[in-house]
C-alpha cells in the first residue's frame, strides 16, 4: 500500500499513518498475515523519525491492527471488520468534534456547518477527477505532488511546453504507474489498483496507431467490444457514418485526421466517463483542427463526457476549454477559463 504523509493538515503525522494502514486493512487492500515494512524501513520510505512509525505501530498493536512476530517483524491480524469500523467511525467522530470547535470558535452556527457539508458534499460527488497529491519520479524528471479537483461535463485543456509533463500526466490518470505516489480517482475509483475497471470508463484519443491497423472498422470492433462490458454497437455504426469513415477499408489507410475521428466512433460505442487526448491536433491543417474541436464540444454534450486535452496549441485550448490546467517542469495546478 502507499501511505500518504500531508504536511498542511492538522494531524500529528503518526495518525496519518495508523489511519491510513487501518484504512486499508477494512477496504481489503492489506489482507490478514500480510506483513508490513519494518519500523525503520517504513520510516525510510516515508522521510520521518524511527519515533514516529514506531508510535504508529504501537497504536496499531493496541487496536489489534497489527502484531508482531518476534524475529519475524510485523504482520496484519485476523480481523472482524465490524470492530475495525467502528474504531474508524471513533476516529472520524473524534476528527469532526475537533472540526466542529473550530467552526464554533469562528462563529459558525450548527446549520452553517450543515450547509457547508451539503456544499461540500454536492462538490465531491459532481467532481469526475480527484487528484491527491499524485507525483511520480521518472529518472531526472518528476511531476511534483497537487491536489486538484475536475468537474464533470467540462473540457480541460492541459497546456504546457513539450517536455513539460502533459503526457506524464495522463499516463498518470489511466494508472500506468505503479510507484506513483499520492492517488488519482475517477469517478470515485483508484486509477492503479483498479485499470480493469478504468478502462472501461476512460477512452484515449492520439496520433498513435495501437488498433489493429491492417484490419477495417468492423473487424476492430470484433476483435476488441468484449473487453469493454457498456460496448453498442449501433452507436458505434452511428458514428462511423455520421463521422464520415469508410468502415471498408482498413484503418492503415486512414488519413491522420481519419484515425482520429475513427478514435472518436470507438469511444462513443463504450462511452466512457472521461476521454483522454494527448496532442492530437499537432501537425494537423487549421480547417481541420477547427472541425475536430467542434466535435469534441458535441461530444461532451451528448455524451456528458468529461474531456483532458494535453496540447502546446494554446488557440486550440482558448477556443474550447473550461477550465486548464497547467503544467510547467513536473508542477501542475487547474484554473477557470474567463
Amino acid at each position: 500500500m502507499k501511505i500518504v504523509i500531508s504536511n498542511t493538515v492538522n494531524m500529528p503525522i503518526y495518525e496519518q499513518i495508523v489511519n491510513q494502514i487501518r484504512d486499508a486493512v477494512i477496504n481489503g487492500e492489506l489482507k490478514a498475515g500480510e506483513g508490513m515494512p519494518s519500523i525503520r524501513v517504513l520510516a525510510k520510505e516515508l522521510t520521518v523519525s524511527v519515533i514516529t512509525t514506531k508510535r504508529a505501530y504501537e497504536e496499531l498493536e493496541k487496536e489489534g491492527v497489527i502484531e508482531s512476530v518476534p524475529g519475524r517483524g510485523f504482520y496484519v491480524c485476523e480481523q472482524k471488520n465490524d470492530h475495525l469500523r467502528e474504531k474508524q467511525m471513533m476516529n472520524i467522530e473524534n476528527r469532526m468534534s475537533d472540526i466542529l470547535k473550530e467552526c464554533f470558535n469562528a462563529g459558525m452556527t450548527l446549520d452553517d456547518v450543515i450547509d457547508m457539508v451539503r456544499v461540500l458534499g454536492k462538490v465531491m460527488e459532481e467532481n469526475i477527477i480527484r487528484i491527491e497529491n499524485a507525483a511520480i519520479k521518472l529518472g531526472k524528471f518528476s511531476i511534483k505532488p497537487a491536489i486538484i479537483n475536475i468537474p464533470k461535463g467540462y473540457i480541460v485543456g492541459i497546456q504546457g511546453d513539450n517536455g513539460a509533463g502533459k503526457s506524464t500526466m495522463l499516463r498518470m490518470l489511466l494508472g500506468m504507474y505503479d510507484k506513483m505516489q499520492g492517488n488519482i480517482y475517477i469517478d470515485g475509483i483508484d486509477v492503479v489498483k483498479n485499470r480493469t475497471q478504468i478502462k472501461n470508463i476512460t477512452g484515449v484519443v492520439s496520433q498513435e496507431r495501437t488498433f489493429f491497423m491492417e484490419e477495417d472498422a468492423y473487424e476492430n470492433e470484433r476483435l476488441y467490444a468484449p473487453f469493454y462490458k457498456n460496448w453498442n454497437s449501433d452507436e458505434y455504426r452511428k458514428m462511423l457514418k455520421n463521422l464520415n469513415i469508410n468502415s471498408g477499408s482498413s484503418l492503415g489507410k486512414l488519413s491522420t485526421g481519419e484515425m482520429l475521428k475513427y478514435q472518436l466512433a470507438f469511444a462513443a460505442a463504450y462511452r466512457p466517463q472521461v476521454l483522454l487526448l494527448d496532442e492530437p491536433t499537432a501537425n494537423l491543417d487549421p480547417v481541420f483542427r477547427d472541425d475536430f474541436l467542434k466535435i469534441l464540444q458535441e461530444f461532451v454534450a451528448e455524451y456528458d463526457m468529461t474531456i483532458l486535452m494535453a496540447t502546446h496549441l494554446d488557440e486550440d485550448i482558448s477556443k474550447i476549454a473550461d477550465y486548464i490546467m497547467d503544467v510547467e517542469d513536473g508542477r501542475y495546478s487547474l484554473r477557470e477559463c474567463i
